[in-house]
C-alpha cells in the first residue's frame, strides 16, 4: 500500500509540474500581440465620417456615410475604457468621425479604429490605438 501511495504522489506531482510548465493560452496570445499590432500598421489611415448605425458585438460598430455606404469599424475598445476617459460611446444616429487603419486581408479590407470623435456640437475624441505600435491603448491602461 505504501508503494502505491508513493507512486501515486510521484505521478500527481509529475502531471501537475507538466501542467504548470506548459505554455498557458494567454501567454501565446501575448507573444502574438506584437505581430497583430504591427499588422494593423500595414493599413493606411483613412477617415470615415457619418452616423453610428449599428453597435455590434466584439468591439465593433457600423458607420453609415453620407452616400449610405455602411462601413464596419472594429477595435473600438471596451466599455470600461470609454468610461475611464469620460466619453460616452456613440448612440445610434449620432455623428462620428473615425480615423481607422484600413488593413488589407485576403478576403476584404478591415477597418481598425485609431481614434473616434463623437458628436457635432460638443465633439469628444478618444484615442484607441498607439499610432507607432498599432496596439490598443487600453491594453496597459490602469482602470482600477
Amino acid at each position: 500500500m505504501k508503494k502505491f501511495a508513493v507512486v501515486f504522489v510521484v505521478v500527481v506531482f509529475a502531471v501537475t509540474s507538466l501542467a504548470f510548465a506548459a505554455d498557458p493560452p494567454y501567454r501565446g496570445r501575448d507573444r502574438n500581440r506584437g505581430q497583430i499590432c504591427s499588422a494593423v500598421l500595414e493599413g493606411e489611415i483613412v477617415t470615415i465620417t457619418g452616423i453610428m448605425a449599428i453597435m455590434g458585438y466584439h468591439q465593433c460598430m457600423v458607420v453609415e456615410t453620407s452616400d449610405k455606404t455602411q462601413v464596419k469599424i472594429c477595435g473600438i475598445g471596451p466599455n470600461w475604457y470609454w468610461e475611464a476617459n469620460n466619453i460616452d460611446k456613440p448612440d445610434i444616429g449620432e455623428s462620428v468621425i473615425v480615423d481607422a487603419f484600413a488593413v488589407p486581408f485576403a478576403d476584404a479590407t478591415r477597418y481598425i479604429a485609431a481614434t473616434i470623435t463623437v458628436g457635432e456640437n460638443d465633439p469628444q475624441t478618444i484615442g484607441l490605438r498607439d499610432l507607432t505600435t498599432g496596439c490598443p491603448l487600453w491594453r496597459n491602461f490602469d482602470h482600477h
